[in-house]
């Protein structure tokens, strides 16, 4: 999200998650809601969340929630660095 990584950004419940190896189309599912599919995240954690977690998760769920998906376009990660052709 943004310049650095959700790892990056919320390392407390990376270190907890159950799905590190997983892409995005992986953590949660899309659902049909009044005549639209909007995509609806299915996070896991390896224990339960002690109450501080509780406003980490908060936290993130609310700054996932803005991005918009594209149920047609396949997940992928893309490469915006430098141009290093000589």
């Amino acid at each position: 999200m943004g310049d650095r990584t959700l790892k990056e950004s919320f390392p407390r419940l990376y270190s907890v998650s159950d799905s590190k190896e997983m892409v995005v189309s992986e953590m949660g599912d899309w659902i049909s809601n009044e005549n639209r599919e909007e995509f609806i995240w299915m996070l896991s954690w390896r224990r339960e969340l002690f109450v501080w977690e509780q406003e980490l998760k908060r936290q993130l769920v609310s700054e996932i929630s803005i991005v918009q998906w594209n149920k047609v376009v396949l997940d992928a990660w893309c490469w915006m660095g430098e141009d290093t052709k000589v």
